[in-house]
């Protein structure tokens, strides 16, 4: 990235993924969520986030061969010397998420060892369960859930359209949050509202697969 790059080589308009891409997979492909055609999730980003997909399955390993006890201490040895490790390299190569950079992978990495080993200590070992329910529901049918509400995205997101009185075209959710949030709650609390709603209406989805004892496996 820092030779093969612009001027600011880790910059959105200097960094090398953009050329890469570009030439395997045209600007026509790319996402252009920031203005010029540049994709988060290209061809050279997918190598670190691989990394992060290998750091997981190798938490995994150490939660399924470890005494359980044990478990989070050595989770939040390893997390918190991978955030340390990342802000390190952070000062040579940025934490850089769009770019997913490694010192983002190591720093994201050790805070969810972290967020895990509070998890597994509160559930597993001091037996606090109650408050799971919810996210019960989500962890039988995460696939499908994912897959159901990037869909519905790209729906209202990109295929339906309104024109509203001034004639601008603005997307289906663009006006489900204008016409029904947005007067209701205002615009930071609407936007929020607008979130939280979306994710009750996949959990009820999911809570219905639930009780029938429906999961969707890949």
């Amino acid at each position: 990235m820092y030779f093969l790059g612009g001027s600011d080589p880790f910059s959105l308009e200097g960094n090398a993924a953009i050329p890469f891409d570009t030439a395997v997979l045209g600007a026509d492909h790319l996402y252009k969520g920031f203005g010029i055609p540049f994709d988060p999730e290209g061809l050279l980003s997918t190598i670190p986030a691989i990394v992060t997909v290998i750091i997981g399955y190798l938490i995994g390993a150490i939660v399924k061969d470890t005494e359980k006890k044990s478990v989070p201490k050595k989770l939040v040895l390893f997390g918190a010397a991978a955030i340390v490790a990342g802000l390190i390299w952070g000062m040579v190569f940025p934490i850089n998420k769009p770019i997913w950079t490694s010192s983002y992978v190591l720093y994201t990495a050790g805070w969810a060892c972290l967020v895990l080993s509070l998890l597994i200590w509160v559930i597993d070992l001091k037996g606090f369960t109650k408050w799971t329910s919810f996210f019960v529901v989500f962890g039988m049918n995460p696939l499908f859930i994912f897959a159901l509400s990037g869909l519905w995205a790209k729906i209202f997101g990109r295929l339906i359209h309104f024109t509203d009185p001034d004639g601008n075209v603005i997307s289906g959710s663009g006006k489900l949050y204008r016409d029904v949030f947005l007067p209701m709650a205002g615009e930071l609390n609407g936007s929020l509202l607008f979130a939280i709603s979306h994710v009750l209406v996949f959990w009820l989805i999911g809570y219905v697969l639930y009780k029938k004892k429906i999961f969707i496996k890949v």
